[in-house]
């Protein structure tokens, strides 16, 4: 078994960030100015937003990748993807993540089909909840192609602490080792 990157990368909330940060701003100069507060106080009030984004967007455009090289795994803000290539063929593939998903407490299994699995991860201190995506791809008759993707149930979530690669982390493993097992028994 060897791992491959994934291709695709993950999309940032920037419209969303932008329509409460920019309107908010707004109200905070407007309420300053209507009380009659200093123009040094409603300078402050602005700028105190607009920093909050511009630390926003440098903490999602930060792009880190796991220590030990592990499935190719790599995190941009609060989504992360990973790779895992098995020497199956796609329809044994399906059955070993099947069994894989009921050998782990999370994340938990919420749709399974031939081409791909979908995984939700609850929320918890570091994250409001995560969903897991795996789409399988075939390379040759024998091999298949895992690529995972977690991505934030909650569209403006920045950052996630880790908790994502961790989860895809946990998955793939638990497929690793499942598959490894299946190659012994049959």
């Amino acid at each position: 078994m060897m791992t491959e990157p994934a291709n695709s990368r993950p999309a940032i909330p920037w419209k969303a960030l932008l329509l409460l940060e920019i309107p908010g701003t707004f109200f905070l100069v407007a309420v300053s100015i209507w009380a009659g507060y200093p123009w040094a106080v409603v300078a402050m009030l602005a700028a105190i937003p607009v920093a909050i984004l511009l630390l926003a967007v440098l903490l999602a455009r930060r792009t880190t990748r796991a220590r030990d090289g592990a499935y190719g795994l790599t995190t941009r803000g609060a989504h992360s993807q990973a790779s895992l290539t098995l020497d199956l063929p796609m329809e044994r593939v399906v059955r070993v993540v099947d069994d894989a998903s009921h050998t782990i407490r999370r994340p938990r299994r919420t749709r399974l089909s031939p081409t791909g699995a979908e995984f939700d991860s609850p929320g918890n201190v570091k994250t409001w909840g995560m969903r897991i995506l795996l789409e399988y791809r075939s390379i040759t008759p024998n091999r298949t192609l895992i690529a995972a993707r977690a991505e934030p149930k909650l569209s403006l979530t920045v950052i996630d602490y880790g908790q994502g690669a961790q989860d895809i982390r946990t998955l793939l493993a638990a497929i690793e080792r499942r598959a490894s097992w299946d190659d012994r028994v049959s």
